[in-house]
């Protein structure tokens, strides 16, 4: 997967390859940019300012796991133009959140997770991109399936724009009363 490159009508090429330990730093900085934009776009950043920092360190977290497993653990992409990374996508073993609300054995489906891309480039396709890719990365390891979620509405949009309808949704899951979505799904390339 290493070099992989696409382009887009501008001038901008973006390249998707597994992260270096040099790359962590950067792609650090990037969760702490996406994380806090994303609460701000939502409009939850007073009310789960303790929560930034949580889901940031577990982002910072699941990258070392990677890292340190060389992809066994997690297996992280990220996406690079002009030597700087600007998105990271990651498959994983399924949350605790999701196995708990489906009724189905996840063991062996992996979790797509942590699709994040810098605020100035969001809408450009990158992370259709890397969703693409951990795809293909999925399917070199013959896994069939991937689960997903999202507690986020522009994600969830995203998200029921590409996958359809949710395997699950869990109405008023969260304190502002934002539902929590689940989905299951084939591997098709």
């Amino acid at each position: 997967m290493a070099g992989l490159s696409f382009s887009f009508q501008s001038s901008m090429e973006i390249k998707i390859r597994r992260p270096t330990l040099e790359d962590a730093s950067a792609i650090y900085q990037l969760f702490d940019i996406t994380v806090k934009d994303t609460f701000r776009q939502e409009g939850i950043v007073e009310q789960f300012e303790e929560q930034t920092s949580t889901e940031i360190d577990a982002l910072c977290s699941q990258l070392q796991l990677d890292l340190i497993s060389n992809g066994q653990s997690n297996y992280f992409l990220i996406a690079i133009n002009n030597n700087a990374i600007v998105g990271t996508i990651t498959y994983g073993p399924a949350g605790s959140l999701i196995t708990e609300h489906l009724d189905v054995d996840l063991s062996q489906t992996p979790e797509v997770k942590c699709v994040y891309v810098l605020p100035e480039y969001q809408n450009k396709g990158i992370a259709t991109q890397l969703f693409k890719h951990i795809l293909q990365a999925l399917k070199n390891k013959n896994y069939t399936s991937y689960c997903l979620d999202s507690g986020y509405r522009q994600a969830q949009q995203y998200w029921a724009k590409k996958l359809g309808l949710p395997t699950d949704v869990l109405k008023n899951y969260w304190p502002n009363g934002n539902d929590h979505m689940i989905w299951l799904q084939k591997i098709e390339l």
